[in-house]
């Protein structure tokens, strides 16, 4: 009654955590299309381009002039 679970209960202990996974070593490249690529540098491209933002902002704030830009 009421679907109590002991913490010490190890009933699922037959799930496969992934943890004994071995790497896989004979593994052939993959050949991706020409929108992944480019999708990636774009999409790397914008993680710079927050991360430079991020930055900037920050310095603005910490040296005070956070208000005087405009």
């Amino acid at each position: 009654m009421g679907g109590h679970v002991d913490p010490g209960d190890d009933s699922r202990s037959d799930a496969d955590d992934g943890s004994d996974a071995e790497p896989v070593e004979d593994a052939e490249p993959v050949d991706h299309d020409p929108w992944y690529r480019w999708g990636r540098r774009v999409l790397y491209g914008e993680m710079l381009l927050a991360v430079v933002v991020t930055v900037f902002s920050l310095y603005t704030a910490l040296t005070g002039s956070a208000g005087v830009l405009v």
